[in-house]
């Protein structure tokens, strides 16, 4: 079966990192919007500027940028695809819907509170890009990351400010998202409140 597969949750929810360790175990390939757009950003040029504004401010990027980038993904799949971060509102999804058609939709949910704890404490190497954070998984030398020795960093959307304000665009936005695939396709929702493991764990058996 070739798995096309939409992971939703909101900030911290770990759709990230439930759509690595489901790409691994089905050998699909794991699509973030998020990496891709921090990606394209430090390609600098006009988009690349234009994205990092976009980002430092916390709002949602063009879906005429985030739907050019997916369908490059996408030619670029072979054994299936898992998308996580996308769509996050209804342009981005209905013109999606055009030439995606979902196997799975993942909804993974925790509350407003962990989301602030889980963002909150991430911070990224400057360097390689290795995640971190300070009560999960903290770097043996606080603000040095321990696979390439570069600084770390907290991402400017994991600032309380741009948390909440990302928080407010998924209640209003995505859960619209959802609502819609919900009636046309269905949706499996889980709760990521728990060991990732056993959130992972919940999401397999759904899917096989």
């Amino acid at each position: 079966m070739k798995y096309q597969i939409l992971m939703f949750g909101s900030q911290g929810a770990g759709k990230g990192t439930q759509s690595s360790l489901l790409a691994e175990k089905l050998k699909a390939k794991h699509v973030s919007m998020g990496a891709l757009l921090r990606e394209e950003s430090k390609k600098g040029g006009k988009l690349g500027k234009e994205i990092a504004e976009i980002l430092k401010s916390g709002v949602l990027v063009p879906y005429e940028i985030t739907v050019k980038l997916i369908r490059k993904e996408l030619k670029k799949s072979k054994n299936g695809i898992i998308i996580d971060g996308f769509p996050r509102d209804m342009d981005q999804a209905l013109e999606l819907d055009k030439f995606f058609k979902p196997t799975h939709i993942v909804f993974i949910k925790i509350t407003e509170k962990e989301t602030m704890r889980r963002l909150g404490g991430r911070r990224v190497c400057d360097k390689c890009g290795e995640n971190f954070h300070v009560d999960f998984k903290p770097s043996k030398k606080e603000g040095v990351c321990d696979k390439c020795g570069g600084k770390l960093y907290r991402r400017d959307d994991d600032k309380p400010v741009a948390i909440k304000k990302r928080l407010g665009i998924f209640k209003a936005s995505t859960m619209k998202v959802l609502n819609f695939y919900k009636k046309k396709y269905g949706i499996i929702e889980v709760n990521g409140g728990g060991k990732m493991e056993n959130v992972f764990a919940e999401i397999l058996k759904n899917i096989k």
